[in-house]
């Protein structure tokens, strides 16, 4: 249920789980995409695809955050297969799925800057190329 809440966050109604099918033959992900039954997440798109495992990483996290959980999530180019436009919505989802589970501290490693709005610590690496603009409402901890 997360998981597809998740995916409508991003997606709208165009992309939802139906049913996973696990057994010892067979491990498939069918999806609905677009009103079509898709046999398995494997054939969407690389974006998609990302979007559908991230979501069901964050619902397997929140079912053990109970159980001694996760106070620090390291996710290292989770964004990498969006445009400008779904890397946004991408990084929001993911804020609102951290502050939901209550997670501590969250480190995205990313080549990308859609960050702006978002207050944060930084660390820049060599040959970082960031509009000071944009680094504004950040903490740089460290350039290297």
């Amino acid at each position: 249920v997360k998981t597809n809440e998740d995916l409508n966050n991003m997606w709208g109604e165009n992309i939802k789980i139906e049913k996973f099918n696990i057994d010892e033959n067979e491990f498939s992900i069918r999806i609905n995409k677009n009103g079509e039954t898709i046999p398995d997440a494997s054939v969407c798109s690389q974006g998609e695809t990302k979007t559908i495992t991230t979501a069901i990483s964050f619902s397997i996290i929140e079912s053990n955050v109970d159980k001694g959980g996760y106070d620090v999530l390291r996710l290292d180019e989770v964004d990498g297969a969006f445009d400008e436009t779904r890397r946004r919505g991408f990084m929001d989802v993911i804020q609102n799925r951290i502050n939901e589970m209550g997670c501590d501290s969250c480190f995205i490693i990313t080549h990308n800057g859609e960050f702006e709005d978002i207050p944060c610590d930084i660390i820049l690496m060599k040959d970082a190329k960031i509009d000071e603009e944009k680094l504004k409402n950040k903490n740089i901890l460290f350039r290297y």
